[in-house]
């Protein structure tokens, strides 16, 4: 009997990862998996520490994490909206689960190409997805004829706002970019049409969304790996950011930040900085605690009420940054960035030590997080895709797992692998 029961909990603890994507899929039809998925975790770490014993696989930025781990009572004991707040709470502890998950199965670095390389045929799923599910919203830029939106009407009810699905695809575009301009000549043609086709679709999509802040993520990946690839890019990127603001200095410094800050909910940069005070207000009154995850829309109507914006309109605070610290306060804020600057840090030694080496596929993995780094803070100047509500949030989680598992296999100090073909 125990051996039996040994070596079930063994293929649990071994599909764990496997397991817990399978939940995150489910999420995104239903929330109410969400616990389940949290249970499942504990059921699981539980399970290894019967077989494996009490040794933790630790990460750079575990302290960080724990303290947002800790502030999740106290978040969920002061909002006004605990059912909500519960489901978020869920969300971010299983896209914390899958960090560490992804840490722990991530140890080869054929596990690890693999993975790699499904992550474009999933950017294609979502872009097919789009099509279907996406509420468009046409009319942000003349140059795209509205006819177009009318052959892609949503085909399911539950549907997904534009800026959200624009903010997860600009995640993924690093994962077909940095291939195609490090690591070209080491993939077979056929993986090159699979890079390509994804990296197409993504920005056909990302540009049909007409989502202002992640274009701009956009060109941040673009000017990056320039800066990156080529060793005069600084250059390419200065002539390039000159043309730019020769041509915004013809087509008007205002008109270009009113355009820039209007969305398909938010018409004019009054509207959004008007929307940032009603957060910073809420952080000044409750500093330390925050007001609960998925608080924000409650509490705006009722305590900050908004002038610009219909009541009832606005969900959350439309900056990351300023999200974080609404929900978990400038402790839970600061805890966050711990994180991010530490897997960033991570990610430019990762960069580093390809370029050190003159490994390409080295540089290309650094050069691809660095990118989605990038893309995550430029985004979430003007949006928080990948926080509380938005039901694909523990995606950011699973490529910071992904991080550090690379930096555990390729560090510094490690041999490096073998250039190979694909």
């Amino acid at each position: 009997m125990e051996n039996k029961y040994t070596s079930l909990a063994g293929i649990i603890v071994a599909n764990e990862t496997l397991a817990l994507f399978i939940f995150l899929a489910a999420s995104l039809i239903s929330d109410r998996v969400l616990p389940a998925a949290v249970l499942f975790s504990m059921v699981v770490w539980t399970l290894r520490w019967k077989i494996e014993g009490f040794h933790i696989h630790r990460s750079p930025v575990d302290i960080a994490i724990i303290i947002m781990v800790l502030l999740l009572p106290i978040a969920l004991w002061i909002s006004k909206v605990r059912g909500e707040t519960f489901i978020q709470i869920c969300r971010l502890l299983l896209g914390i689960a899958l960090y560490f998950s992804l840490i722990k199965w991530l140890r080869s670095e054929s596990t690890v190409r693999k993975f790699l390389l499904g992550i474009p045929f999933f950017s294609i799923a979502l872009v097919v997805g789009a099509l279907f599910s996406v509420q468009w919203m046409p009319g942000k830029f003349t140059l795209i004829p509205t006819s177009i939106y009318s052959s892609l009407s949503p085909l399911i009810n539950d549907r997904v706002h534009p800026n959200v699905m624009a903010g997860i695809l600009l995640l993924l575009v690093p994962w077909s970019m940095a291939p195609l301009l490090f690591n070209w000549r080491h993939y077979k043609n056929h993986w090159r049409f699979v890079l390509v086709s994804s990296l197409a679709g993504a920005v056909t999509i990302i540009i049909l969304t007409q989502s202002r802040g992640a274009l701009v993520g956009l060109c941040s990946i673009i000017i990056l790996l320039i800066a990156l690839h080529w060793r005069l890019g600084w250059v390419i990127n200065l002539v390039f950011i000159l043309i730019f603001m020769i041509w915004v200095q013809f087509y008007g410094y205002e008109n270009f930040t009113e355009a820039l800050s209007t969305s398909g909910t938010i018409e004019s940069l009054g509207a959004r900085i008007e929307i940032w005070s009603r957060a910073i207000y809420m952080i000044w009154d409750f500093p330390m605690t925050g007001i609960g995850m998925g608080g924000f829309k409650a509490l705006v109507d009722a305590y900050y009420p908004l002038s610009i914006n219909p009541p009832g309109s606005i969900p959350h605070a439309h900056n990351l940054l300023l999200q974080i610290a609404v929900d978990l306060g400038l402790i839970g804020l600061v805890a966050w960035l711990a994180a991010f600057i530490g897997i960033t840090a991570i990610c430019w030694r990762i960069y580093e030590t390809g370029q050190k080496s003159g490994n390409a596929w080295i540089t290309t993995l650094g050069a691809g997080l660095l990118c989605t780094q990038t893309a995550l803070f430029v985004h979430g100047i003007t949006d928080a895709v990948i926080w509380g509500m938005v039901k694909t949030a523990p995606l950011i989680w699973g490529l910071w797992g992904m991080a550090v598992a690379i930096w555990n296999l390729y560090g510094a100090s490690r041999p490096k692998p073998a250039e190979t073909s694909y």
